[in-house]
C-alpha cells in the first residue's frame, strides 16, 4: 500500500503499532526494521511469517504491509507485485538505480546482507589460512565480481578480524533494540 519509504514511516508515525512488518523474529531481517523504528521514532507491528519465501506472499496478499528483502530477492522477483521503496545501503544499487537509500530519506540505517563462510571450531590454523586465502583470491577475481554484480550482490571480501569487529559492532547496536522490543511485547 505504500509507494514510498516516507509514506510508510509517516503511516507508522500517525498510527503506532499498526503498520505490519512480515519478518522472522530474532534474525537479522527483524533487526533492520527495529533499527528503522528506533531511528525514525516509530513503532511497527511485527508479524512472524518466517523466511523470505513466506514473507513474500504475506506482503503480496496484503496480510502485512511490508517486509525486508535482500537485493538479490528484489531482482529475482522484479516481475512480482512488489515495489522496492528503500535500500539500506550506503549507495544506490546499480541494478535498482531508482530505489533510494534510507540515508537519502533521512533515516540513517545501513544493513549488510553478509554471506559468511564458517569453518568448524577447532579447524587447524593452516587449513583455516588456506580457506581464507582461497576466498580472498576468488573475491578479487574480476569474473567472480562481475557475476556477483549481475546477481545484485555487492561483492566484498572482509578479512576475518575485520568481520569479527563488524559483527561485534552490529551486536552492540542491536542488543538494546531487541531488549526494547521485548519490553514492548510484555
Amino acid at each position: 500500500p505504500y509507494q514510498t519509504f516516507g509514506e510508510l514511516i509517516e503511516a507508522a508515525r500517525e498510527h503506532p503499532d499498526t503498520v505490519k512488518c512480515a519478518t522472522n523474529v530474532g534474525l537479522p531481517v527483524h533487526f533492520v526494521p527495529l533499527m528503522v523504528a528506533d531511528a525514525a521514532g516509530v513503532q511497527f507491528r511485527y508479524v512472524q511469517t518466517g523466511g523470505g519465501a513466506k514473507r513474500f506472499p504475506s506482503v503480496v496478499a496484503m496480510h502485512t504491509d511490508f517486509a525486508i528483502f535482500g537485493s538479490l530477492e528484489f531482482i529475482k522477483w522484479a516481475d512480482a507485485d512488489l515495489k522496492p521503496i528503500v535500500m539500506f545501503s550506503e549507495e544506490r544499487l546499480e541494478q535498482l538505480p531508482d530505489v533510494p537509500t534510507a540515508r537519502e530519506q533521512g533515516i540513517d540505517v545501513i544493513a549488510k546482507a553478509n554471506r559468511i563462510w564458517l569453518a568448524p571450531k577447532g579447524t587447524p590454523e593452516d587449513i583455516r589460512d588456506h580457506l581464507v586465502n582461497a576466498l580472498r583470491t576468488a573475491m578479487a577475481d574480476e569474473e567472480v565480481q562481475a557475476r556477483f554484480n549481475e546477481l545484485g550482490v555487492v561483492p566484498a571480501y572482509v578479512e576475518p578480524d575485520a568481520l569479527r569487529a563488524e559483527l561485534d559492532g552490529w551486536k552492540a547496536h542491536i542488543e538494546p533494540l531487541v531488549a526494547k522490543a521485548r519490553e514492548l511485547q510484555k
